[in-house]
């Protein structure tokens, strides 16, 4: 676990550019903010008033793409709609479960080579 005195592993720190369906205003894009950092593990949250687009910066191994994804549809702000846009978030939500995989992974062989059977 991270903490005040231990950083987390930067293998877990994403950092993703979420497209919203639509566009806040400035006033929503302070409150989107505000709820997205409120999740568990959201280091950071930069938005721009107009812009269909959120940054976030999280560590997978408190949060993902998916609790992000429908944090913004309960504030209805959905992900964008249409098939290069579902086939974005497929991806990121496999490049979070494979930074959580990858994570708790035993450390490889030496050199990458088996060890030799005994004689």
């Amino acid at each position: 676990m991270s903490g005040p005195d231990r950083p987390a592993d930067p293998a877990l720190r994403m950092r993703r550019r979420l497209v919203l369906a639509r566009a806040p205003t400035a006033a929503e894009a302070e409150v989107l903010a505000d709820r997205l950092r409120a999740l568990p593990g959201v280091l950071g949250v930069w938005t721009r008033p107009g812009a269909r687009r959120v940054t976030v910066e999280y560590l997978a191994s408190h949060t993902d793409y998916t609790r992000l994804s429908r944090r913004l549809a309960e504030l209805g702000y959905g992900p964008a709609r249409g098939p290069c846009a579902r086939l974005r978030r497929a991806w990121l939500t496999l490049l979070d479960e494979n930074a959580r995989a990858n994570a708790k992974a035993p450390p490889p062989a030496c050199c990458n080579r088996p060890p030799r059977p005994p004689r």
